[in-house]
């Protein structure tokens, strides 16, 4: 059976009412040097008594697109407590965009950073998004729909440095979904088509692509191995996540090698890295 969704009134209604009741939470949340019992508190106090799923609310993006997000998930969670998510590392790989050209979107999820870049690239660009998990692609579709992106194009397949399929592992927070690790919460395992950026690139007709997103949870390095033409004929920005040196690394290994240079501009998040070839300037 299909969860039951709210009407649009109720759920801003109910949306203004938890924004409101949660204000001086999110404000020790954020203000409050001290973090111990932070963790505690939200997991067993705040977390079950926000909405359960699928309940959602709208979240207005800095430039004005609207986005649905679900209470309980952590991009949800996220938002409400802080206000935002990643805002600052998505508009600065926003300013390498070339208006008119494409982007490249490899974990797109429900599409925060697709809309984003939809937007600057103007209706003549393209933006390819890639979201492997059927729900979290219609999700994708649907945020894409309600703000008129029709500049985005979704490849419903997981990005990797060979092509295949690939055992997709669903968490039951969909954003934290994953084909590299087991997620906590594991709802179930299914195998999901593989691709790779060259091989989407070169169906597409090798566009000049000026930018390349990569959150895939920990498969961030197999996207690179993947996109070896891709990144020495266009030497697009790249923005990705990697978490600890055992990730970064050998990503950034490869990427010296491929003649970048890792950047990581003040407000951006501990695990968020910007690389941009040798002679490009943040």
């Amino acid at each position: 059976m299909q969860p039951k969704t709210l009407a649009p009134g109720f759920r801003e209604r109910h949306h203004d009412a938890i924004w409101a009741a949660l204000w001086p939470v999110r404000m020790w949340f954020t203000r409050f040097p001290i973090h111990r019992g932070k963790g505690l508190l939200f997991r067993h106090v705040i977390l079950p008594a926000l909405p359960p799923e699928p309940a959602s609310f709208a979240y207005e993006l800095p430039h004005g697109e609207t986005i649905d997000l679900r209470y309980r998930e952590d991009l949800g969670t996220l938002v409400l407590f802080h206000g935002g998510y990643e805002d600052r590392e998505i508009a600065e790989l926003c300013k390498f965009i070339a208006r008119g050209g494409t982007a490249f979107d490899v974990g797109a999820n429900i599409g925060l950073s697709a809309l984003e870049f939809s937007r600057t690239i103007g209706a003549k660009g393209k933006v390819i998004a890639f979201e492997p998990h059927p729900d979290t692609a219609a999700r994708l579709r649907a945020n894409l729909d309600r703000n008129k992106a029709g500049n985005v194009e979704i490849l419903q397949s997981a990005v990797g440095a060979a092509p295949g399929t690939i055992t997709f592992n669903e968490s039951s927070d969909a954003t934290l979904s994953s084909a590299t690790v087991i997620p906590r919460n594991l709802v179930r395992s299914f195998d999901v088509p593989l691709t790779t950026v060259d091989l989407a690139w070169a169906d597409k007709g090798r566009p000049v692509v000026s930018v390349l997103k990569i959150d895939v949870e920990g498969g961030e390095l197999a996207v690179l191995q993947g996109a070896g033409e891709l990144l020495a004929r266009d030497h697009p920005a790249i923005l990705l996540e990697a978490w600890g040196a055992a990730q970064l690394d050998p990503i950034h290994a490869l990427l010296t090698s491929a003649g970048y240079a890792r950047h990581q501009p003040q407000g951006f998040e501990p695990r968020n890295y910007l690389y941009l070839a040798d002679n490009a300037q943040v």
